[in-house]
């Protein structure tokens, strides 16, 4: 029996981008304290990201399948211009991240 992942909705994007905006907030506090982390809290943060990856390509398809009304086409524009912003510190702190160019992902990111 195959099982499919449930199709994403409007309340999704809108908690997905959420939760994108969140952690991306979050970037300048943790770089600020990575001098401070062990290297375990460090690995873990890096190791933990691909998470993020996997919700940015659900938001990204949501985008480019579905009209956002114009609250989320504002909070998407909000979440780009972080991506914009924080990219250079994730890579900085060893955090792998694909460029923001980067086409669509594969089947299995999802």
């Amino acid at each position: 029996m195959v099982v499919k992942d449930k199709p994403y909705d409007s309340e999704a994007f809108d908690h997905f981008v959420g939760v994108l905006v969140s952690r991306l907030e979050q970037v300048a506090e943790v770089a600020a304290e990575w001098p401070n982390l062990d290297d375990e809290e460090r690995l873990a943060y890096v190791e933990d990201w691909p998470v993020n990856e996997s919700l940015r390509w659900k938001v990204e398809d949501y985008a480019r399948r579905h009209t956002l009304a114009p609250r989320q086409r504002a909070e998407y524009q909000r979440l780009k211009r972080l991506e914009e912003e924080r990219w250079p510190t994730l890579l900085r702190l060893g955090v792998r991240v694909p460029p923001l160019t980067a086409g669509a992902p594969p089947k299995t990111a999802y």
